[in-house]
């Protein structure tokens, strides 16, 4: 970008405009200017026209509606920014989260309020919740842990044998071994419920056959025996781990054997066979095998357990078999009924003969207060703990909406649905007459009870001063504005005077007058001349002069003259013009314009497409009738020509003897060699606000349009009032602030080395939105100067400390280079290179929120926005600072960084610190 720059020192202060809401609504402005913006408010209502509504307001839940107007919802979110969720909607089992959002755990209660207590955790079916029921002996999963009978203890016995040897494990551990196929063997185990493992490995003591018989018992009962298809077995060596795995095996009667073995007394009536793999006659390949039994253990002998409050079956438990509704250990058929919500008797009905005051079927005693208009808990109050926000005794979410200045039914509005004719979010019933031209109250007169001091019909507030010699507007004054020539009598009971002056204001000068004027004139070789475009007079050779006097009125007024040569393109004309004998132009001082071009039609009462021609000292010979007329000509210094016609006018403004008014054009306009001498000049220059332009840099308002560097510093607000603070040879800092304000500029350390001074300053921005700081170099080096939101920054996007949202810009040498926040890493934004000479120079730099920009007399403007960049207007949280809040600070380091004082440098001089607001 490139800004134009004029450098001055010192700062103007100006007061600060801006919005003001006042109580009834409206808004106006410090400075009471009719262009000032009206204030956003949080309303729901777009108020200052910008297409977004309620900006600036807080939005805790992110749905783009303000907290403000926002409802609560049941979402788990904080919809109305109060600090509260869901609040209002029902929390069953009191965890302070509401049902909607809530999930149903196994805990005895009705967590996400749908009238179901622990639905979904009753894995086996028996109507009783897992978390309230205890693991019986009975080959189900009464806890919904995923386990069996995994507390219970049965007794596990086998008996077996095998040809010739027989190794015997349970779980996977050596249980016992047999050796010869008619000496049986035996193994007895205590094991809890659930699966286990029995694992043989047989072999022939010949290697030639190898088989075995087996039966096995649970609590004594026989179980599983061999040949039934329930052992798994494998010829072919398992890997390890098999004695815990069927994988891989077959059933134990996938081959039969026709060999027999006497009968063995120990498995004599169990049914057990011998099993084998392959045929068992195959000796040459038949010599070990490995069998697995998987078996289940669960359940056992009992009594039937029935409903009396007793241990029928001698497990411990009451009544384990029969449901009990509500999970209090004890059987519906002797529990009695509560008030606690829950159906304790197993009837399918809750809290039955208990009152409910409201009727919803929910007994008083576990009720909660809904916004309803109902007594819910049976308490004798209704909707208690419940928003009133009229405080008329009646909860919002039942109370009407009335006329009446209230927000009855607590939805953030007032009176919504009500007449407001005025448009102004105020019911009629409630508004007030003001003198806008609206009716506010709606009774169909507008305005009334306001002043009309002329009687037009139109009341002071909105009437117009008119020239009438009436008070139209009610102020006291009379045609106030209607006096151009402040004589202190308005334009419309002012006649039109001969003063040069429009009195009467109709936009003509002396229009009622008239002057004597008159023209003595000749041409070589013939002169026809008009006034105001009608013929006037002629001549016919140069010596001939003519003359020709009319009466006119006042106003501009046209002379113009047509010069012909007959011969040799001698095209040149003198004349005079005068006003009541006084002489007002001549020929030769600039005030004729010609042509050789022929002009348009109508050329007689334009000066346009015209210039001055060319003068000529002397000319034909002396006549006695001019006194200073020249002759001119076009062409060349030379009287002779090519062209042989011209053409002059003469535009001459006649009026009395005062001087013409002066208007705000950059030109003298009343010839008193003073240019917009009436006229506003602000900053002092010179240059009147109206044609002045604003200068960057100077912190002063140049045009007078009450900004100051307005459209200099890119993305930084508009300031109306500055501040300078200086650092005075670098050991004491002072601001130009009012009266009564604290200085925002603090001198934090200072050292020297040398002739060096070394200084870090603190700046609060808390009441300005931007920081200007000029200074004066003289051969900087290293860390000349350093900028920085954080007190601990200490160069190249370093942080000697914690700070959060940090971002710094350092001098060094003659280089500036700028670092983002930790939120966006320490990258290097941007790093330009000879931003100042390398002896004298002088640097400005302008920090606002997320921009920093600057130049010098060796650079032009160069600058940068990111939102990574200080952030200095209050809205980032630094845990690490005092109060939370660090991000209104900047940091000012001089010849040295701000957080580290071994970085050091050299070349800044003088410093001045502006600040914008």
């Amino acid at each position: 970008m490139s800004l134009k720059t004029h450098l001055l020192p010192f700062p103007l202060l100006l007061v600060m405009t801006g919005c003001i809401d006042l109580p009834d609504g409206k808004d106006t402005s410090s400075g009471g200017g009719s262009d000032d913006p009206p204030c956003e408010v949080c309303d729901g209502v777009d108020n200052d026209g910008d297409g977004i509504i309620d900006e600036g307001s807080p939005d805790t839940d992110g749905d783009g509606t303000a907290d403000c107007v926002d409802k609560e919802e049941c979402d788990g979110k904080d919809n109305n920014g109060d600090g509260n969720i869901d609040e209002g909607y029902p929390d069953t089992d009191g965890d302070g989260t509401a049902d909607c959002v809530d999930r149903e755990e196994c805990d005895g209660l009705d967590n996400n309020g749908d009238g179901v207590i622990d639905e979904g955790f009753d894995a086996n079916g028996n109507g009783v919740p897992d978390c309230e029921e205890v693991e019986r002996c009975d080959c189900e999963d009464n806890d919904g842990d995923g386990l069996i009978d995994e507390d219970c203890s049965y007794e596990l016995t086998m008996t077996g044998t095998a040809d010739d040897t027989m190794k015997v494990s349970l779980d996977g551990a050596p249980w016992f071994s047999t050796s010869g196929w008619s000496a049986a063997g035996s193994g007895a185990a205590t094991v809890t419920g659930g699966v286990h493992h029995i694992a043989v490995h047989a072999s022939d003591v010949a290697g030639v056959q190898a088989g075995f018989r087996s039966a096995v018992y649970v609590n004594g009962a026989l179980t599983e025996v061999t040949g039934t298809g329930a052992w798994m077995g494998t010829e072919i060596t398992p890997a390890a781990g098999w004695e815990t795995s069927t994988g891989g095996m077959l059933p134990d009667n996938t081959y039969s054997c026709s060999e027999t073995w006497p009968a063995i007394a120990a498995l004599t009536g169990t049914g057990a066979d011998w099993v084998w793999f392959k045929d068992c006659d195959d000796w040459s390949t038949y010599k070990e095998n490995w069998f697995v039994l998987e078996l289940r253990v669960c359940g056992g002998d009992t009594k039937p357990e029935i409903c009396d409050g007793l241990d029928n079956d001698g497990d411990g438990l009451i009544d384990e078999d029969f449901s009990d509704t509500d999970g209090d250990g004890v059987a519906d058929c002797m529990d009695p009924e509560e008030c606690d919500g829950l159906d304790n008797d197993g009837d399918g009905l809750i809290d039955e003969d208990w009152s409910d005051t409201d009727g919803d079927g929910m007994a008083d005693c576990i009720d909660r207060e809904e916004c309803d208009g109902l007594d819910n808990n049976g308490d004798g109050a209704v909707d208690e703990g419940y928003p009133d926000t009229d405080g008329d005794g009646v909860a919002d979410c039942v109370d009407k909406e009335e006329c009446d200045g209230l927000d009855n039914n607590g939805d953030g509005q007032v009176d919504e649905g009500y007449p407001d004719t005025d448009g102004d979010r105020i019911a009629d019933c409630v508004d007030r007459e003001t003198c806008d031209g609206l009716d506010n109250d709606g009774d169909g007169a507008i305005d009334e009870g306001y002043a009309d001091t002329d009687g037009d019909g139109t009341v002071d507030c909105l009437d117009r001063e008119e020239c009438d010699g009436v008070d139209n507007d009610g102020d006291g004054s009379i045609d106030e504005g209607f006096d151009l020539n402040s004589n202190g009598v308005a334009d419309c009971l002012e006649p039109e005077a001969c003063d040069c002056r429009d009195n009467d204001g109709d936009g003509q000068v002396d229009e009622d007058c008239s002057y004597e004027l008159s023209m003595i004139g000749t041409g070589d070789d013939v002169m026809s001349v008009w006034l105001d475009g009608s013929a006037w007079f002629s001549t016919s050779g140069w010596n001939n002069v003519g003359t020709a006097s009319a009466t006119v009125s006042g106003g501009t007024h046209h002379v113009a003259a047509q010069v012909s040569d007959r011969h040799y393109g001698y095209v040149g004309f003198r004349a005079e013009v005068a006003v009541d004998g006084d002489l007002v132009s001549a020929t030769g001082d600039g005030t004729w314009l010609g042509t050789t071009t022929t002009p348009a039609t109508g050329w007689q009462t334009s000066i346009s497409g015209m210039a001055a021609p060319a003068t000529v000292t002397g000319g034909w010979g002396p006549l006695a009738a001019f006194s200073s007329a020249s002759w001119v000509w076009f062409g060349s210094s030379s009287p002779y020509s090519a062209a042989r016609t011209a053409y002059f006018v003469l535009e001459v403004d006649v009026c009395g003897e005062e001087l013409a008014v002066e208007i705000c054009d950059g030109l003298d306009n009343d010839g008193d060699g003073l240019i917009d001498e009436e006229y506003a000049d602000t900053d002092g220059d010179g240059t009147a606000d109206c044609v002045d332009t604003e200068d960057c840099w100077d912190q002063t308002d140049n045009n007078g349009d009450g900004l100051i560097d307005e459209g200099c510093y890119a993305d930084c607000p508009d300031a109306t009032e500055w501040v300078t603070c200086v650092l005075e040879g670098g050991r004491a800092v002072y601001c130009d602030m009012p009266t009564g304000e604290a200085d925002p500029v603090t001198l934090l350390s200072h050292s020297s080395g040398g002739s060096t001074l070394y200084n870090t300053l603190q700046i609060d921005m808390s009441n300005f939105t931007t920081m200007v700081v000029e200074a004066d170099t003289n051969k900087p080096s290293q860390w000349a100067l350093h900028i920085a939101d954080s007190p601990s920054n200490d160069g190249y996007g370093g942080d000697a400390s914690d700070f959060t949202n940090d971002s710094e810009a350092q001098l060094f040498t003659t280089s500036m280079a700028v670092y983002s926040d930790e939120i966006g890493g320490t990258t290097l934004l941007q790093n330009t290179p000879n931003v100042i000479a390398s002896s004298t120079d002088t640097l400005y730099t302008v920090v606002c929120d997320g921009y920093i920009g600057f130049e010098s007399n060796t650079i032009g403007y160069t600058d940068l926005s990111s939102v990574n960049i200080f952030q200095i207007d209050g809205d980032e949280v630094d845990t690490q600072a005092a109060g939370g809040i660090n991000d209104q600070l900047l940091f000012l380091g001089v010849n040295r960084t701000v957080g580290s004082a071994t970085r050091v440098g050299q070349g800044f001089t003088t410093v001045f610190v502006h600040l914008g607001r």
